[in-house]
């Protein structure tokens, strides 16, 4: 399957999960790690074609992308609309999305660090999870999910790099 079809069949599981909501439009709340990876652009390419209102969050004012994505492409750094430490209320979006950070084509030990130690992050995660809003990561943000501690009793699709976590 390609990544395109992929990112689609995941942009409708998600909008599966959200259409219930009443309100016009999608409200998506997009944690961005920094050494953003490069499936972040095709997931926001799908997105974008959706209509889907998205607000981008992080740790930091600006997220870089991975080196090794932006040494073989023309990317740039997204520049966070809020910062998660200023998110008041997770009931504002009506799904979380972990972009992916680097990872398969440059494995990196560290991926999603910044996330990993922001308590202000793994918070956001608890809270949307408690309140039953979507939440998705894909490569390397189960690491995220499970520092979240929100995965227990959960069935989860991975990498075997993270089985441990």
């Amino acid at each position: 399957m390609c990544k395109k079809s992929y990112m689609m069949m995941f942009v409708i599981l998600l909008a599966i999960s959200c259409i219930s909501d009443r309100r016009q439009g999608i409200n998506v709340l997009i944690l961005t790690p920094q050494d953003l990876g490069a499936n972040y652009y095709l997931i926001g390419d799908v997105i974008e074609e959706y209509g889907w209102n998205v607000t981008h969050t992080g740790v930091s004012d600006t997220i870089a992308p991975c080196p090794w994505f932006a040494a073989h492409g023309k990317v740039y750094s997204i520049f966070p609309e809020v910062r998660v430490a200023d998110i008041n209320d997770v009931t504002d979006y009506d799904c979380l999305l972990i972009a992916p950070s680097t990872g398969n084509a440059a494995p990196s030990p560290n991926s999603n660090g910044d996330l990993l130690e922001s308590k202000d992050a793994l918070m956001l995660i608890r809270k949307a999870v408690y309140l039953d809003l979507p939440v998705f990561a894909t490569c390397a943000g189960v690491r995220v999910l499970a520092a979240a501690d929100v995965l227990k009793g959960r069935f989860i699709i991975g990498s075997p790099r993270f089985r441990g976590e």
